[in-house]
């Protein structure tokens, strides 16, 4: 027996939840989402650059390129709210399809810069000597651009897979892009986010794991020395413990950071995900437009978070944020 819950419709629409055009609520609510995401992600960058000389090459890139995608992802809710604010207007079946593409691209990115750094995080915690080693700049922006590929490739599959290309023009919602069955693509999309969010937050157990072993084997191999002491085998002991508390601290703010943003990421498009399984697994019959509009917008606005938690925290960031801002 198939089951339904109120995110699906068999019936004509009575309220705006089942709105065919874009309810006014709806529409404030992505372009807010969008450009309170670009107006954000501009200056994140910017500050990226002015002070690009106190980072690693690597951390500068990584910075600037998720400035960069949160600010596609901002640009890529307009083109998909325009076909639901004039849904009579028609356009070609390939021009619908590249507004999604353009989005899953810009999403996919998104996720993508997630997991490589969660990644990053966790080689460096199991392999410190690695961070001095020459190519380890080169291999990770290797490591970022193919996980960028693969995991874009695995997204834009069903696209053209699943979807049934036509020579007439067509009024542009993805269930246009399937008229056969849109659970097939559903649950493929389904699986990929949530198998991409299990590795995220695997990474960020994994880490926690890690740390916590070593802090408990630090206290056991490092005992406090005496602070009364004047000798300098002491002095030594203590300076030598200062400086591997410093470094675990350290450390554990990268690893603060690094589950801030996949906490942020996962509460934002856990929904989404959730939903496309819902409706792939056909729990959901069909998915009201307004619903999924309000879903995507909804993962977006984790890239609005983004530049709080990965880069006005960050102390070069900040004070070269405080040098612009005087001088403006």
């Amino acid at each position: 027996m198939n089951t339904t819950s109120n995110l699906s419709t068999g019936a004509p629409p009575q309220d705006t939840l089942d709105a065919e055009r874009s309810p006014r609520w709806l529409t404030v609510s992505v372009l807010a989402v969008s450009g309170i995401t670009i107006l954000i992600n501009i200056p994140a960058a910017t500050f990226v650059i002015y002070a690009k000389h106190k980072f690693p090459q690597f951390r500068c890139i990584h910075l600037l390129s998720l400035s960069f995608t949160d600010i596609l992802v901002g640009i890529s809710l307009v083109p998909i709210l325009w076909t639901y604010v004039f849904p009579d207007d028609k356009i070609t079946y390939w021009g619908c399809n590249g507004i999604f593409l353009f989005f899953a691209f810009a999403h996919c990115n998104s996720k993508t810069q997630v997991a490589v750094i969660c990644f990053d995080r966790l080689l460096l915690l199991i392999r410190p000597d690695w961070k001095y080693v020459g190519n380890y700049h080169r291999r990770m922006l290797t490591i970022n651009i193919a996980t960028l590929f693969v995991i874009c490739g695995l997204m834009n599959v069903p696209f053209w897979l699943f979807a049934k290309p036509r020579n007439n023009d067509i009024k542009c919602k993805l269930d246009s892009l399937f008229l056969d069955d849109i659970s097939e693509f559903c649950l493929y999309s389904g699986i990929v986010a949530c198998v991409v969010q299990v590795f995220i937050m695997g990474d960020c157990v994994a880490m926690i794991a890690i740390l916590q072993r070593r802090r408990r084997a630090f206290r056991q191999v490092e005992p406090l020395p005496d602070p009364d002491s004047v000798s300098s085998v002491d002095k030594e002991q203590r300076t030598e413990r200062q400086q591997k508390e410093e470094v675990m601290r350290l450390e554990t703010r990268g690893i603060v950071t690094i589950v801030s943003i996949a906490a942020a990421y996962s509460v934002c498009i856990t929904p989404l995900n959730f939903g496309f399984l819902a409706q792939g697994l056909k729990i959901i019959l069909e998915a009201r437009r307004t619903t999924r509009h309000l879903l995507i917008t909804f993962s977006c606005v984790n890239s609005a978070i983004n530049p709080f938690v990965y880069c006005f925290r960050v102390a070069h960031v900040r004070r070269a944020m405080t040098i612009l801002l005087r001088k403006i």
